[in-house]
């Protein structure tokens, strides 16, 4: 039988693919206004509309994961995503951009739809936490590498490049795929229709307290790696190199804190990881409100010493948190995977989107914008686990003997 580790690899690389459309696409996103026309917002719109599309493309996909080969769906949707980054290379206004990013975030949604079902499949609870620290590891590189690689591109070649690119990446996971065994095709029996089984998910409410919980911290961190270039050059007076080595040393602490997850997890267990976690999160996010609310414009490296412990307590909670709510939720798996990705998604999207027309007033906005994300992802959390998990069990009276 192979390694769990090694059937998880192509996963991982049709997860990466979907993530090259922000971290590649990252360093252009300053001046492209510049070059299409339109006010500096709206290159953070492009990123907005990028992760909408890949939010509802999960909806899409998940129902056909649960029915229909996941290998056939990734491989047909890596190439119409591969079409997609090619469309958006011919953009030539902003408006257009911002349009055709939607789509090519709709078109990357199933290889990061269907991986929560893939994964679960390769075992149990404690197995699925290796594997979302290993899979995690792997993704970790591409927002450490894809920026460098994007500047360096954007200077050589343009903004342009980094979609053909893309394209080039995607076409290449889709053959990794298509030479991949091919496995028997599900048999679920009966399944609801996709409208009732996302209604039935919707109701589980520990399920949606654990996506929510999650969403709000991944949605925390993003916020802050999104605006950073904007912050970087515009407002601080700095070059993408120094986004490029905050980046490096983030992305390092995120792998060391993913692979220390599952032993976390096993020695404490998954309600107190996850708190835990939770907690370490908000306390990087409040250091880094204090930082720019006290610096306008603070140093690269006091920067990173603040977003650490953000990296570092998702890092350790993100398998508990991503197993825990796979197993309370009410619904086959493809659904539920694409359903979690969705909703994680669309915080994601909303966080960008609302903090985009605020960038200019200070980096404080953002520091704002995380603290409140994490406060709420830590909420949800305690509701998910409950409050118990919070108080030390007190030893049983002993009975005395008459």
């Amino acid at each position: 039988m192979r390694s769990p580790y090694l059937l998880s690899v192509p996963i991982a690389l049709s997860c990466i693919t979907a993530m090259l459309a922000t971290d590649l696409y990252l360093p252009a996103v300053p001046d492209l206004y510049r070059t299409l026309g339109g006010a500096p917002s709206d290159g953070q719109y492009t990123l907005a509309s990028c992760i909408a599309g890949f939010s509802a493309g999960q909806l899409f996909v998940g129902p056909l994961g649960d029915r229909y080969s996941k290998r056939k769906i990734m491989i047909v949707s890596l190439m119409i995503f591969a079409g997609a980054s090619l469309l958006c290379a011919l953009a030539d206004t902003m408006g257009m951009l911002i349009a055709l990013r939607g789509v090519q975030g709709f078109a990357s949604a199933a290889g990061v739809a269907l991986a929560p079902a893939m994964v679960r499949e390769l075992g149990d609870d404690q197995t699925t936490v290796k594997l979302i620290g290993f899979i995690n590891s792997i993704q970790a590189v591409v927002p450490a590498l894809a920026p460098a690689a994007g500047v360096w591109l954007v200077a050589a070649y343009g903004w342009k490049a980094t979609f053909f690119m893309i394209s080039a990446a995607a076409l290449l996971v889709a053959f990794v795929f298509a030479l991949m065994p091919s496995r028997p095709s599900p048999h679920p029996g009966k399944l609801d229709s996709p409208l009732v089984t996302y209604m039935k998910l919707l109701t589980s409410r520990r399920f949606i307290a654990y996506t929510l919980g999650h969403g709000f911290g991944i949605g925390a961190l993003m916020t802050f790696i999104f605006a950073a270039p904007y912050l970087m050059t515009n407002l601080f007076g700095r070059d993408m190199d120094s986004f490029v080595w905050m980046q490096a040393f983030l992305i390092g602490s995120f792998i060391i804190s993913s692979n220390l997850g599952a032993p976390f997890v096993k020695r404490v267990g998954m309600p107190t990881a996850i708190v835990c976690g939770s907690l370490v999160q908000l306390g990087g996010g409040l250091a880094l409100l204090g930082l720019v609310a006290l610096n306008p414009a603070p140093s690269t490296a006091m920067l990173v010493m603040a977003m650490i412990p953000v990296n570092v307590g998702l890092g350790l909670r993100a398998g508990a948190t991503f197993a825990s709510a796979m197993s309370h939720a009410n619904g086959p798996p493809g659904s539920t995977g694409a359903l979690m990705i969705f909703i994680v998604s669309l915080v994601m999207s909303i966080g960008t989107a609302i903090v985009a027309p605020f960038l200019h007033l200070g980096a404080w906005t953002v520091g704002f914008a995380v603290v409140a994300q994490l406060v709420l992802s830590l909420a949800a959390l305690i509701y998910a686990v409950g409050p118990g998990v919070l108080v030390r069990p007190q030893p049983k009276p002993a009975v005395q003997s008459a």
